[in-house]
């Protein structure tokens, strides 16, 4: 009785757990469930038991799928964020003396508005309005 709660119930939720923390740290879902593969397969033989070589396929698929819906979820909230900056800078007016935003135009740490139109005359005083066209959200890699 022990050993099926242990296999039906306390594994999968550990699984579904570690992913979670592995899918916020290494984002790439492969990789979270190839090492939850590979450590329930170190388990299975090291017992030596064919129903826990079993469970460790299906420990490996239920590790990817929660990955999956993790990394799809963070993608959902990013754009949804990024959206809300780019809406924000849309009606954001500079002047010539003022300075643009540190963020160089609603860029953060995971989301970049894309602007097209950001150039002034050289007046003092005349305003110009920055039009953003979109949104880029973790579509991009930084060089650091």
């Amino acid at each position: 009785m022990n050993t099926i709660l242990l296999i039906f119930l306390a594994l999968p939720l550990a699984t579904i757990i570690i992913s979670i923390a592995l899918q916020k740290v290494l984002k790439s879902p492969i990789l979270v469930s190839a090492i939850i593969f590979v450590v329930f397969l170190i388990i299975a033989l090291v017992f030596n038991n064919f129903i826990f070589l079993v469970a460790t396929i299906f420990y490996g698929m239920l590790s990817f799928l929660s990955a999956y819906i993790v990394c799809i979820l963070c993608r959902i909230s990013c754009r949804r964020t990024c959206n809300n900056n780019c809406n924000e800078m849309e009606n954001e007016v500079i002047t010539i003396n003022s300075t643009l935003p540190s963020n160089n135009n609603g860029c953060n740490s995971n989301c970049c508005c894309q602007a097209n139109n950001q150039t002034t005359t050289p007046n003092n005083g005349v305003s110009a309005r920055i039009e953003n066209t979109g949104c880029l959200c973790g579509s991009y890699r930084r060089r650091r």
